[in-house]
């Protein structure tokens, strides 16, 4: 009686010690915002009794496309098969395999060497005694610096193998019987609490057998036989996780309903009562699932059988949320035979492994994260240089682990700014240069700061600057550019090249239409000038180096001459050409037959200032100065009589017409009757005669009354 009151007694102590164990804190602090590329600078603040650390770089793995891979049937061992887990031993990860078929029941095991994407090395074990009908993954714990694991069989076996001080090594297999009330095994999780090791199992009627092997494999365990707290009478495995000194465990029911359960063991997984909470139904048929951290928040990765789907809970920070969210990932490229699947997470990325049980392939999920960090992981307590290569907002998390394993988590998110593509492009290649920038940050952002060097001691802060150099030569412009805090640079050598110095001249005091001859006399160094272009200020232009041009009218006209050279600098030259009006030159003639005195009048005109003076001549080698002249030929014919004037401005202009002095007509004419009575008619005909057409006529009939004309030929009058 007092023995039992002692391991009472001894027993409240350990529960008392569980129950109060404080966790570690984790937390560290880094800036709230770095630039692509920059190692980022992490303090780890965790508290003191932390003593080791996991840090995640690159969460988000299952927010991300999967990536299915048929891995085959590694050297033709998989037969039929339950059973798959994996475990990491320091920087290996194994895999281990039981065949279920018939009086094949080797295990295997699979050597994926420091990374689970690597094709295994496979060494078989044979049948190792006691090992048959095993329906559930293998558990490893490592405990008392050796690795052991536990399969539990169907038929109510707990087998223990012994790896010694590595899982390389060939294990020694052990049948403890059924030291724990089995009924049926279906699940099995092995786990160190508080320095003892604790095996649970999870019977087909949905009972836990609890076995506490103490701080020895070698102790007989305390025994704990919890009954049917799962509304589900076939679950079909169990996942523990502990989250600060606080123990869950994950059921998933193996029913067409598919029920999800979470179980709180509060401190401790032998000595307290589990408190049973169903989180949701997946309506198909659950395998097995998996507890995951990703980032600060808890998720269930549950494999349906019937679906062939993935579903994933997020139960937030709490795992003990009643009402996680839950999202479906459709068939990733599972076989529809599937029993065993296992979740893993390993730097960053989430692995799956299944095995079809009429398929005998090792299939592979990995859900990854490609955005992460340059460090996707690490277990130092200071990581090193971590950056992340591409702008965007991102998520780190840390895990304190203290010496009697309890945990903790801090996540920080941090936003990564795009450093700029620095680049611009310049438009001209001589004194005055346009500058345009043509910066971009990748991924998006805003350059909002521009710090130009146009390498001749001047700089500028605006976005596209036009600079004047003062001289000509080689220079290089650097343009730096920032995303806020991240800058982009970017170096280039430019040419500055002469600029002609344009000139010309040309007569002054020109009049109008009078050609005027424009004279180039542009200059450059070494460049050449290869065209040249006038405007003349009226509208009117010319391409030629030295033109010729009349100003049609006078005035003040602005003469423009641009010389480029052959570089494409160009310069202008403007003068005023004052063009002054010239006179308008007209006259008309009357009686120009012969005989008559030709009547020679000067209609011209000027619309500025005066004629001064006016010269005629006649043709026949007469001339005048007079403004109008009357003037006789002596015989007739054709005469080009010119008249010349000339403006108080200096200014002439001239007309010549060509004046045709002609002989008169002999007039005569015929009337029929010659004796006319009163009121009878008299037809007139034209007798006359003319060395030149006759083209008018005019008949007076002689009655004295003004009217009584005609200018017909031949008129009829009465």
């Amino acid at each position: 009686m007092e023995k039992k009151y002692l391991f009472l007694f001894i027993l409240s102590i350990f529960y008392f010690n569980h129950a109060f164990s404080q966790c570690p804190v984790a937390a560290f602090s880094m800036p709230d915002t770095v630039c692509e590329g920059v190692p980022i600078s992490i303090a780890n603040n965790s508290s003191s009794s932390a003593i080791q650390f996991n840090w995640d770089f690159a969460n988000d793995s299952l927010f991300n496309d999967v990536t299915y891979t048929d891995m085959g049937n590694p050297s033709s061992l998989i037969a039929a098969s339950f059973s798959f887990g994996v475990v990491n031993d320091g920087n290996n990860w194994y895999g281990f395999m039981t065949n279920n078929s018939g009086s094949n029941n080797q295990t295997v095991r699979y050597d994926f060497g420091n990374d689970l994407n690597n094709p295994p090395a496979t060494l078989s074990f044979g049948n190792l005694p006691g090992v048959s009908a095993i329906y559930c993954p293998p558990s490893f714990v490592k405990f008392n610096n050796k690795w052991y694991g536990f399969l539990a069989s169907y038929n109510n076996k707990l087998i223990m193998l012994d790896f010694g001080f590595s899982l390389q090594n060939i294990p020694i297999s052990t049948d403890l019987g059924n030291i724990g009330a089995f009924d049926n095994c279906y699940g099995i999780n092995a786990q160190i609490d508080n320095g003892e090791l604790i095996v649970m199992v999870i019977n087909y009627g949905g009972s836990l057998s609890i076995m506490n092997f103490g701080n020895s494999v070698s102790n007989v365990p305390l025994v704990k036989k919890i009954s049917n707290k799962l509304n589900s009478a076939n679950p079909s495995d169990i996942s523990i996780v502990k989250d600060c000194n606080n123990w869950y465990g994950l059921v998933v029911d193996n029913s067409s309903a598919g029920k999800i359960f979470t179980l709180d063991f509060g401190s401790s997984l032998f000595y307290s009562t589990a408190i049973v909470t169903e989180a949701g139904s997946i309506g198909s048929r659950g395998t097995r699932g998996n507890f995951i951290r990703e980032g600060n928040h808890w998720y269930a990765l549950v494999h349906g059988k019937t679906t062939n789907a993935i579903y994933v809970f997020d139960f937030n920070k709490n795992i003990n949320n009643p009402n996680p969210q839950m999202r479906i990932l459709n068939n990733p490229g599972i076989n529809g035979t599937t029993e065993s699947i296992f979740f893993t997470k390993t730097d960053s990325r989430i692995f799956s492994f299944t095995l079809p049980y009429t398929n005998p392939t090792l299939q592979k999920i990995i859900f990854s994260n490609p955005g992460g960090a340059n460090i996707l992981s690490s277990s130092s307590s200071n990581p090193g240089s971590v950056s992340y290569p591409k702008s965007g907002k991102y998520n780190i998390t840390l895990q304190a682990i203290d010496s009697a394993d309890n945990t903790s988590w801090s996540t920080k998110y941090i936003t990564v700014l795009g450093n700029p593509v620095s680049n611009f492009t310049t438009s001209g290649r001589c004194t005055s240069m346009q500058f345009f920038d043509s910066s971009y940050v990748p991924g998006g952002g805003n350059i909002n700061r521009w710090e130009w060097d146009f390498g001749d001691g001047t700089v500028s802060s605006l976005q596209n600057p036009m600079h004047t150099y003062a001289d000509t030569g080689t220079y290089m412009v650097t343009l730096k550019n920032y995303n806020f805090m991240c800058s982009g640079m970017v170096s280039k050598t430019i040419r500055v090249h002469e600029v002609p110095l344009s000139h010309f001249s040309f007569n002054a005091g020109v009049c109008a239409g009078i050609p005027v001859a424009f004279q180039d006399a542009s200059t450059i160094g070494s460049d050449q000038i290869t065209s040249w272009k006038w405007d003349f200020g009226n509208g009117d232009s010319s391409l030629q180096q030295s033109p010729v041009y009349a100003f049609p009218s006078g005035g003040a006209f602005q003469v423009i001459l641009t010389a480029t050279s052959n570089m494409g600098c160009s310069d202008t030259a403007v003068a005023i050409a004052t063009v002054n009006i010239k006179p308008v030159t007209a006259f008309n003639t009357y009686r120009t037959c012969i005989a008559d005195t030709v009547h020679f009048l000067n209609a011209s005109t000027i619309s500025s200032g005066f004629i001064s003076k006016t010269f005629w001549n006649f043709g026949d080698g007469k001339t005048s100065s007079n403004i109008d002249e009357q003037h006789p030929y002596a015989a007739g014919g054709t005469y080009a009589v010119k008249l010349l004037s000339i403006a108080n401005n200096g200014c002439k202009d001239s007309i010549m017409k060509n004046i045709k002095i002609a002989p008169k007509p002999a007039v005569s004419f015929s009337v029929t009757p010659s004796n006319v009575c009163t009121n009878n008619q008299a037809v007139f005909t034209d007798l006359s005669t003319s060395a030149d057409p006759i083209i008018k006529w005019l008949w007076n009939f002689g009655t004295g009354n003004p009217g009584d004309t005609s200018t017909l030929q031949n008129p009829v009058f009465n």
